[in-house]
């Protein structure tokens, strides 16, 4: 049950990704528009570029949220994960490169990498992934307000 209520969590990662892309995608065109106008304050401009570097942090989390999702969802579908499929898991990731041989051995031996473990790594990436979203919106409510006054 655990596993199904991370997969149903983290399909809701979409809904934190285009919102941030919306930001993103307003940032830039600020900054495009203040520099055709040359209407520039420096701390505007570096406030953009913040909003901007968190939209892409916040699109790679966002990616990787979404490959989580999609590997819980298949473990979900089945009857019951062992620690063989959990090694299989482990095995494929390394061989892609996903993870690294530090993250998967722990002083040469197999690190203890529970469902739990994983499932609550999953919800500390989606939790960073809304941390992105909530900062570009400070950052942007910050810089307007200070333009206004």
């Amino acid at each position: 049950m655990q596993l199904e209520l991370c997969v149903s969590f983290l399909t809701q990662h979409s809904k934190i990704n285009h919102l941030s892309q919306m930001l993103t995608t307003l940032a830039v065109l600020l900054l495009v528009v203040l520099t055709a106008i040359d209407q520039q304050s420096i701390l505007l401009v570096m406030g953009l570029f913040v909003v901007i570097l968190l939209g892409m942090y916040e699109t790679m989390l966002a990616i990787r949220v979404g490959f989580d999702e999609k590997i819980l969802k298949q473990l979900s579908l089945k009857e019951n994960v062992s620690e063989q499929d959990l090694e299989s898991l482990d095995n494929a990731l390394l061989s892609l490169g996903l993870i690294t041989k530090r993250l998967h051995k722990l002083n040469d031996k197999p690190k203890d990498r529970d469902l739990n473990t994983r499932l609550l790594a999953c919800m500390k990436l989606f939790k960073s992934q809304a941390l992105a979203l909530i900062l570009q919106l400070l950052v942007l409510m910050v810089i307007s307000l200070v333009t206004i006054i």
